[in-house]
């Protein structure tokens, strides 16, 4: 058991219980056990080979290329039409996980002799996907958009018309071709971050007089990118500038490649379409450092939350920061799934 992820299992939730279970018998079949995308991952020599997840109504095991299993009990369940490789075995209650022990460790073996073959699920290529009627025609009348669609990489593509045929309702299949013809015009995909340029934003906020906020706090734009948290930290008031390009210096070292934000006047930490695991803002006093999984550090962030996930760090004029703590604390919290705002 890899203890980093013992906070998912310890969680009081619907089906915590049934979870443990399955990840008792999983780790049974010699699998390592990780976490990613904030859930259980076990794999093979790095390779995800099934995940422990869990949804209102059942949980579930995912096998990543449960596509090419043999399902003789016919129990493996494809979520969508348009998941190609993944198949679920899903469970709604404790003595079901436990039944199906053999049965569960037999498709957890057949997983793992899939990925040591090197098996690879053969998906379709992009021409084989349905195209929504009210995106065909959004081309035909549009010759710009058309060569900017088809210009896309294929993954891209995939994505938005995956995007679209998903709409149940003709007029939502419409809204959403309508909403995403400025992002395929301008060459990006679904899930691109589509922003105005952060440099075009601190170039506004420097010609600009920074309205300092309730406690101090700059009003900065909303941006990505680490041109726009240097706007915020340039317009910390007095001491706290200092602190403020420590502290970012201090968790970039400490994560390399960190994706950096500015959001709701809070320059933000995290990975890049994982959520973000740490931000800080001015108080009138101190500088507020938050951990949002900070009860799971260790040790834990001296300051709590109305939050019970989120943990504090007050930093004072004159304050010694210790950096080392400081900086393990960063490490950790980099490896915990990230916070969605």
């Amino acid at each position: 058991m890899n203890p980093k992820v013992d906070w998912y299992f310890n969680k009081a939730t619907k089906w915590q219980e049934e979870q443990i279970e399955l990840r008792t018998i999983v780790l049974d079949c010699g699998l390592s056990e990780e976490l990613k995308w904030g859930h259980p991952c076990y794999t093979l020599k790095g390779t995800n080979v099934v995940l422990i997840h869990a949804f209102k109504d059942y949980c579930a095991l995912l096998f990543m290329k449960g596509a090419l299993l043999k399902d003789d009990h016919r129990i493996l369940v494809q979520q969508t039409k348009n998941v190609q490789a993944a198949r679920q075995i899903r469970f709604t209650g404790l003595r079901e996980v436990m039944k199906q022990e053999r049965t569960i460790k037999a498709y957890v073996l057949e997983a793992i002799e899939v990925e040591k073959a090197g098996l690879k699920v053969e998906l379709k290529k992009t021409t084989e996907f349905e195209m929504p009627e009210e995106f065909e025609r959004a081309l035909k009348k549009n010759a710009p958009l058309k060569k900017a669609f088809y210009a896309l990489t294929p993954g891209r593509q995939r994505g938005y018309l995956l995007h679209f045929s998903s709409a149940k309702q003709s007029k939502t299949r419409e809204d959403r071709v309508e909403k995403c013809a400025e992002r395929i015009l301008a060459g990006k995909g679904l899930d691109d971050v589509y922003k105005a340029s952060s440099a075009v934003k601190v170039a506004r906020a420097s010609s600009d007089k920074v309205k300092l906020l309730s406690g101090g706090n700059p009003q900065i734009p909303k941006g990505d990118g680490d041109a726009v948290v240097q706007a915020y930290i340039a317009a910390m008031p007095g001491w706290k500038q200092d602190v403020g390009r420590r502290l970012d210096a201090l968790i970039t070292r400490a994560v390399p490649g960190v994706h950096k934000a500015v959001k709701w006047n809070t320059p933000m930490y995290g990975s890049e379409g994982e959520g973000w695991f740490l931000g800080f803002h001015c108080i009138t006093k101190y500088i507020k450092l938050a951990f949002y999984r900070g009860s799971s550090l260790r040790p834990m962030p001296p300051e709590i939350s109305k939050l019970k996930d989120v943990r504090y760090l007050h930093i004072h004029e004159g304050d010694k920061i210790d950096e080392k703590l400081l900086s393990n604390w960063v490490k950790q919290a980099a490896e915990l799934p990230g916070h969605r705002l």
